[in-house]
């Protein structure tokens, strides 16, 4: 008899102690066979381990190499593919091919340049402009297309210069206007582009410059040397 007492003893003092310690005495006396097992299933024991799941590592920058083809290449056209394109449709309008450098002073032939003034392409037409040489404006807007750009200011090129017999003269109005540079000349009752420099706008007097020294530095040829249009 002794011998199971000491036995239910051992049983229940096990029990208390793998009983959670929120647990009092009462809850494990209390209901005979509930409490202890109750605690029992509460212990962190019996819980349930969650499985971790190893990340893979990520792998490090410029770690996975991707085969290049022997025969890849670059299809970006360099400053000399886009000047040569632009320089044939130039000829082909009868204008002279060192004038497609205004491509560079005017947008440093980036086909979608934009001005605040809303000009836009490599040779920044504003949109009267574009229109009136035959390009569409707005929604898939031509001016930002190079060779059509390109051709629509050969023919403006050559208008200019049919309109003001000068070079120099047709330059300053493709900046300004013609329509300034025709108003300036009868105000000052004047007949080349040095009398009437000093009131054309600011911009104009450094636009014209830079672009007669570029095809200079460029071509070889000065402002004077230019042919006239053959068209």
């Amino acid at each position: 008899m002794k011998t199971m007492r000491t036995t239910a003893g051992c049983f229940t003092l096990g029990l208390l102690l793998m009983s959670s310690p929120g647990d009092d005495m009462g809850g494990h006396f209390g209901a005979l066979g509930q409490g202890p097992l109750l605690s029992l299933r509460n212990t962190s024991f019996f819980a349930v381990r969650p499985k971790i799941r190893k990340l893979k590592k990520p792998p490090v920058q410029g770690s996975e190499r991707v085969p290049i083809s022997p025969n890849s290449r670059s299809t970006a056209p360099t400053e000399t593919d886009m000047i040569g394109r632009l320089k044939d449709i130039f000829v082909e309008e009868g204008v002279p091919a060192e004038l497609a450098w205004i491509a560079e002073i005017e947008s440093a032939l980036d086909p979608r340049a934009r001005s605040s003034a809303g000009a836009l392409g490599l040779f920044q037409f504003m949109p009267v402009t574009a229109r009136r040489f035959g390009l569409r404006t707005g929604r898939n807007d031509e001016r930002t297309n190079p060779l059509k750009s390109a051709r629509a200011a050969a023919r403006y090129l050559g208008f200019l210069y049919r309109e003001f017999d000068c070079w120099q003269l047709a330059v300053a109005a493709y900046n300004a206007g013609e329509g300034t540079v025709s108003r300036l000349l009868r105000r000052h009752r004047a007949c080349t582009y040095a009398q009437i420099a000093p009131y054309l706008p600011y911009e104009t007097q450094s636009f014209v410059p830079r672009v007669l020294d570029t095809v200079e530095s460029r071509e070889g040829r000065k402002h004077t040397d230019i042919r006239p249009p053959t068209s």
